[in-house]
């Protein structure tokens, strides 16, 4: 019961912080986040993307 819960008062913590479009906001930090994890952790080599 707790978990639901908490998310939901969390989610409306992160409304009020970011604004109405705080899941456009966190979905491109997520995506920036992952982009740049992503190009430190796997070696480019193998990929073909940017070095």
């Amino acid at each position: 019961v707790l978990g639901p819960i908490n998310e939901f008062g969390f989610r409306s913590r992160l409304e009020k912080a970011l604004g109405p479009d705080w899941v456009s906001q966190v979905l491109v930090c997520s995506m920036f986040g992952s982009n740049f994890m992503f190009k430190f952790l796997v070696p480019s080599q193998g990929l073909g993307g940017d070095p």
